[in-house]
C-alpha cells in the first residue's frame, strides 16, 4: 500500500485494538459478552493511521463454567439462576488489552486478522458472606484485511 506521508509503497503493522465498549447479559442459562473496538493498521516506517476496522468480538459462556458453581447446593444454583433471569444480580464485566495476530496471506488465501479479548465475568452471590464467582475467557473477531477502511 503507498504511504501518502513517506510517499512509497510501505508494508503495514497492526496496532493493538482499542475497546470502545463492552457488556455482559445473562439470559437462558449462560452469558453472552461483546466487546466492540476498532483495530488500525499503520505504516511500516511513519506509523501513519492506514486503514482501520471497526467490530464486535462475541462470546457465549454458561453458568455452569463458574468457578465454584459446584460447590453450591441444588436449592443455591437455583436461588442464582433465578436472581440472574430477574435482575436481583448483575453480571460484572472485566475486558483486558486485546491482541490482534494475522494468519494466512499465502497464495490464493485471504489474510485474516483476528482480535482477542481476554474478559473476566463476576457475579457476587450469597447470604451473609457473599463470594464471587468468575468466569475467564477470551471473545473473537476474525476479519480479512480487506474489510478494513483505507484512511489515506
Amino acid at each position: 500500500m503507498r504511504c501518502e506521508q513517506c510517499s512509497k509503497f510501505v508494508g503495514l503493522e497492526t496496532q493493538d485494538p482499542e475497546e470502545s465498549d463492552s457488556r455482559v447479559e445473562y439470559s437462558g442459562g449462560s452469558f453472552q459478552v461483546a466487546v466492540d473496538f476498532r483495530s488500525v493498521r499503520n505504516c511500516a516506517e511513519c506509523s501513519s493511521e492506514m486503514k482501520d476496522f471497526e467490530g464486535s468480538a462475541e462470546g457465549e459462556f454458561p453458568l455452569e463454567d463458574l468457578d465454584g458453581w459446584t460447590d453450591l447446593s441444588e436449592e443455591q444454583r437455583k436461588e442464582l439462576t433465578k436472581a440472574l433471569e430477574d435482575g436481583s444480580i448483575e453480571p460484572s464485566l472485566e475486558v483486558e488489552c486485546g491482541s490482534t495476530d494475522e494468519s494466512g496471506g499465502s497464495r490464493y488465501r485471504k489474510n485474516i486478522l483476528t482480535t482477542t479479548f481476554p474478559i473476566t465475568i463476576s457475579v457476587e452471590y450469597g447470604h451473609p458472606s457473599p463470594k464471587t464467582l468468575t468466569i475467564s475467557g477470551d471473545v473473537q473477531a476474525e476479519a480479512a484485511a480487506s474489510e478494513y477502511n483505507e484512511l489515506m
